[in-house]
């Protein structure tokens, strides 16, 4: 990642734990849309051999690391993300599908929030989670 402010303010204070690091972030031209791309494109560009898991997954982190300074919605990456990406395409070079998500990164949405009183994070709960407790 390009030493800039907004790289630096990304690493220290948007992500926590392990954070991509890319040259050329703010030049790279991606090889698809990652705000707009549906999963049923991406879907059809691994199919027809057009994409591999490890670029999906490689453009999704370029693009969280541009715009997460702004959008301060991603709190943590999964540091094996791209590891896993490359397990993924060797299968589907082989033939061995999983399902109709393999290979495609997903993320998992957790609401967090300040407690009030002691002003600590806390994973929120909806309505009726709460009323289980």
């Amino acid at each position: 990642m390009a030493s800039t402010p907004a790289s630096r303010l990304l690493s220290k204070e948007k992500l926590a734990g392990w954070v991509p690091q890319f040259q050329d972030l703010s030049k790279h031209v991606s090889s698809f849309n990652p705000l707009t791309a549906s999963v049923q494109f991406l879907r059809e560009e691994l199919n027809g051999g057009r994409l591999q898991s490890t670029q999906i997954v490689e453009e999704y982190q370029r693009s969280i690391c541009l715009y997460n300074e702004w959008l301060g919605a991603i709190y943590q990456l999964a540091p094996g993300a791209m590891d896993r990406a490359r397990e993924l395409d060797s299968m589907r070079q082989k033939g061995q599908i999983l399902g109709p998500l393999h290979g495609i990164p997903i993320l998992v949405k957790v609401c967090i929030s300040k407690h009030q009183t002691y002003h600590l994070l806390r994973t929120s709960r909806t309505t009726s989670q709460r009323q289980k407790l």
